[in-house]
């Protein structure tokens, strides 16, 4: 969940664990792969899948400006 927060915070996109090779089948679709990537993060999703059932998912977004 913090990495997701910080994603938000800095407009930066981490990127994707051990994936080094992208199957060409994926065309099309936005591969974050190496190092992070300078993006626009409005909203984005923790997701957390344990063994036994223990799932949960967070959804954040950036807090509204205020005047």
């Amino acid at each position: 969940a913090l990495i997701t927060v910080m994603a938000i915070a800095r407009q930066q996109v981490p990127p994707t664990a051990h994936l080094e090779h992208v199957d060409p089948a994926c065309a099309g679709v936005r591969h974050v792969v190496g190092t992070g990537a300078d993006l626009p993060v409005r909203a984005a999703l923790s997701s957390s899948f344990a063994f036994g059932g223990s799932n949960a998912v967070l959804a954040f977004r950036q807090a509204a400006a205020v005047h």
